[in-house]
């Protein structure tokens, strides 16, 4: 039976190191067994598929109008080819091409240090540059994909963008996966 642990980010941020992310034993415990969890799936998928992409979801309140992408300047999806990140049936590109408005924009290459969302600890931690086999993209969305009115059409997009990508680059891989090992559709 899996656990669902809710916890206020003030307490155990888990998108950054356990020394920065908290501040007692209760917390830094809370964080560890996240972060555990976490590699424990990696670590599965990694093992049983050539490639994955990890998507780290948070909200944003810079601009309600816009969802920043975190790649870390690309280091979190390094490796991959261009078309899997900004290509038209990339993740990426689908959320654009849905009206969903990225910064910074799907064309270009590099998160600027004045978006502040350049992606967190957990698409470092991995993500390509330390596991070549993730494609790790953190989104930050803003308040107008979050609203009640607008949430069910904004998981719609993210719920097809993310079957767009699965299958132009990763559906070929399934008929490689151990048969104990299934995929939802």
């Amino acid at each position: 039976m899996k656990k669902i642990r809710k916890f206020a980010r003030k307490y155990a941020d888990a998108n950054r190191p356990v020394e920065y992310g908290t501040e007692c034993d209760a917390a830094a415990k809370v964080h560890q067994e996240y972060h555990k969890t976490l590699k424990s799936y990696v670590d599965k998928v990694t093992k049983n598929f050539p490639q994955a992409i990890l998507l780290d979801i948070h909200g944003q309140g810079s601009d309600k109008a816009v969802v920043y992408r975190g790649t870390q300047n690309r280091n979190t999806v390094n490796g991959f080819p261009e078309v899997q990140i900004t290509g038209p049936n990339s993740l990426l590109g689908k959320l654009e091409s849905s009206g969903i408005k990225l910064v910074p924009e799907n064309k270009d290459s590099e998160e600027k240090e004045s978006t502040k969302f350049t992606g967190g600890y957990i698409v470092q931690t991995f993500g390509a540059k330390n596991q070549p086999k993730i494609m790790a993209i953190q989104l930050e969305w803003g308040s107008n994909y979050r609203q009640t009115s607008t949430l069910d059409e904004t998981a719609d997009k993210l719920a097809k963008a993310i079957e767009s990508h699965y299958f132009a680059y990763l559906a070929q891989q399934r008929l490689q996966a151990p048969h104990h090992f299934h995929l939802a559709r």
